[in-house]
């Protein structure tokens, strides 16, 4: 009867990462297994605008797969009563919605988050007007802002080119749009197959221009 001799791989070898690896994924991949070392984690934190009806987890703003859905509404609960209020100015409520939204996350990025959580970048979903593709003008814009963001560090960026207005359309009359995508955070959907307060929501987000 005959062996065959194992090389058993020691730890430090069997964790090392492969020459091949580029600088960028390499600073990526130590990254994420330093955490035994570092003084903060990967922990999520919560912020409110102290309103007794504030919602501060919406599950289609986060990256979340559908089989995740039964552990919602516990995520609700305890991310509320954790959140940190956030002092806002005055005449914060009359402001539309798009503004309040950017006055708030402004105050949590500025005076609560400390930069040294995201050192490779965080994942941004962005909404574009389709009129920015209607010109190679445009289309060079475009290229440019997706290559600047990958030049100065941006981990994920993620597009939407849609109108408002093609959305109520497709409120109104979904069989004419069911190939409509949308990109919610973490994973695309068919837009008339989400619910209305999902869908009214994709709308409330501002579109940018270029």
């Amino acid at each position: 009867m005959s062996t065959v001799a194992c090389q058993v791989a020691t730890p430090p070898t069997l964790w090392s990462p492969a020459e091949t690896l580029s600088p960028r994924v390499r600073q990526l991949r130590d990254q994420y297994w330093d955490f035994y070392h570092r003084d903060y984690a990967n922990e999520v934190r919560s912020f409110t605008s102290g309103a007794s009806w504030d919602q501060v987890y919406a599950p289609w703003n986060w990256t979340n797969a559908p089989e995740m859905m039964m552990f919602f509404e516990g995520a609700k609960a305890y991310l509320l009563a954790d959140a940190t209020e956030v002092k806002l100015p005055p005449g914060f409520w009359e402001q539309p919605l798009v503004v309040r939204r950017a006055i708030f996350f402004k105050r949590v990025s500025v005076g609560r988050l400390g930069m040294e959580t995201a050192p490779n970048g965080a994942s941004h979903t962005m909404s574009f007007s389709p009129s920015l593709l209607k010109s190679d003008e445009n289309h060079r814009k475009m290229v440019a802002l997706l290559r600047a963001y990958g030049q100065v560090g941006g981990a994920c960026l993620q597009v939407n080119v849609v109108s408002p207005e093609t959305q109520r359309a497709a409120q109104q009359d979904p069989d004419a749009y069911r190939n409509l995508l949308v990109r919610i955070t973490g994973y695309n959907a068919y837009f008339v197959m989400l619910g209305t307060e999902i869908q009214n929501e994709i709308i409330a987000r501002e579109s940018h221009a270029l």
